[in-house]
């Protein structure tokens, strides 16, 4: 499930990474004249691919982060819950300061205090 969603991510962000190069492309041929288009087609090349390789290194950053800090306590997290099914004993759940998913966290010890 987490592969898909980061794959599908990187994707839809190719695809975003293209239209926008296509875009900008189609803009500056409505505000330059063909003969300065044609002199300026290496700065506009180049300006291309530095505005894609940012784009794609923060997309890159973005997910990243949301699989460290959202999707990569659940591993970690099931097992806890299920030792604690099968021992039979109910102790809180613990997370990471950086994790996301703190104050779910939070709610799901409250249960589980409530429970045991």
């Amino acid at each position: 499930m987490k592969l898909e969603l980061i794959k599908f991510t990187v994707y839809v962000a190719l695809v975003l990474l293209v239209l926008i190069s296509i875009n900008f492309y189609w803009f500056l041929t409505t505000i330059l004249p063909p003969s300065l288009l044609v002199q300026s087609a290496v700065r506009i090349a180049v300006f291309s691919a530095v505005s894609i390789l940012l784009i794609f290194g923060i997309t890159i950053m973005l997910v990243k982060w949301f699989t460290f800090s959202v999707v990569g306590p659940m591993p970690r997290l099931q097992r806890e819950i299920n030792e604690m099914v099968d021992s039979g004993k109910y102790c809180s759940l613990k997370t990471r300061d950086q994790d996301k998913i703190r104050e779910f966290i939070d709610t799901v010890n409250l249960l589980i205090q409530k429970l045991s």
